[in-house]
């Protein structure tokens, strides 16, 4: 599977003043959770392009302060007008164990039933 780098700042307090500076300044809050700890960071929006407006499903590798984790985006959340992304949730993936993931499926063709009339 393909793998996206993300470049994130944690985030030492949380609350909604700070997440709304945070929007101000183009970023996104984002929280990764799955092993051990939850880590609370924040990306640039502009940063999510790649990863999101796309048709292909990928993993995410999160350098967030001095750590890296490997994820898959668990849910978005986007403004209802202006579309912007107001959160972002990851899932830390383990290697080792099994995960499930979207995968878009993209139909090509006709089937034999449509082509026979």
């Amino acid at each position: 599977m393909k793998v996206i780098a993300l470049k994130g700042d944690v985030r030492e307090t949380t609350g909604k003043s700070l997440t709304k500076q945070l929007r101000k300044e183009g970023k996104v809050p984002c929280v990764v959770y799955g092993n051990k700890n939850n880590m609370h960071f924040s990306v640039y929006q502009a940063d999510f392009k790649n990863l999101i407006y796309t048709p292909n499903a990928y993993l995410v590798k999160l350098s967030i302060g001095e750590d890296m984790k490997l994820a898959k985006i668990q849910e978005l959340q986007f403004h209802p007008v202006s579309e912007d992304i107001l959160h972002a949730d990851f899932y830390e993936v383990d290697v080792e164990k099994p995960v499930k993931i979207g995968v878009p499926v993209k139909i090509v063709g006709n089937s034999p039933g449509v082509r026979g009339g």
